[in-house]
């Protein structure tokens, strides 16, 4: 209700008192006006307190459903950007599972094989790998084993993924996974970034 219509009800109701004042104190005109006024007054200090409270209680309440809102889009900005990023890490997955058939991939996973014993930094490491790269690596191992002077056994229960190896050490104290998958989920944090920043209409 606005400041307008509640002084329209005050000044109606005040009039309405003030015909009853003139009626209950006869020629006592100037004391009733006197007292009408005074009257009037306080009501309209009243009035201002009333409605600057409901101002207050409105901004409050809108700020809230206003906060409320941007939570909700927020979180359905964040589960498409998910719902985006899962569905690229899986086409992805699918490209590469395709590429791990490919000739040139035995020497993709000497790399990633490479990469898995520096970051181990062990002597003797256990390597695991999917059944089908777990035949790729055998050659492999006994390779770079000769090269490098290391003791590398290929785990014999094989893994689930699309690709890669993993890298532990014997006593299992320290690992390094570096299938395609847990590449793909490093990657992850980019992917967010880059997209967001296409949402945003940024390069």
């Amino acid at each position: 209700m606005s400041v307008t219509a509640v002084e329209n009800i005050v000044k109606k109701v005040v009039g309405e008192v003030g015909e009853e004042v003139k009626a209950m104190l006869g020629d006592g005109l100037n004391s009733s006006s006197e007292i009408l006024e005074a009257a009037k007054k306080e009501t309209m200090v009243e009035v201002e307190k009333i409605h600057e409270s409901t101002k207050r209680q409105a901004e409050t309440l809108r700020l809230r459903m206003l906060s409320s809102a941007e939570l909700v889009a927020r979180n359905k900005s964040l589960e498409f950007f998910e719902q985006t990023i899962n569905e690229i890490f899986q086409k992805a997955l699918e490209k590469l599972g395709k590429i791990t058939s490919s000739n040139e991939y035995k020497a993709s996973i000497k790399k990633l094989l490479e990469e898995g014993i520096d970051a181990i930094a062990s002597k003797d490491l256990i390597i695991s790998a999917n059944k089908k790269d777990s035949e790729i690596l055998k050659a492999i191992i006994k390779e770079i084993a000769e090269e490098k002077g290391l003791n590398m056994k290929l785990d014999t229960e094989p893994i689930d993924c699309v690709g890669g190896v993993q890298v532990r050490s014997f006593d299992g104290t320290i690992f390094y996974d570096n299938t395609i998958e847990a590449r793909l989920e490093r990657f992850k944090p980019l992917l967010r970034k880059n997209i967001a920043l296409l949402f945003m209409g940024k390069e």
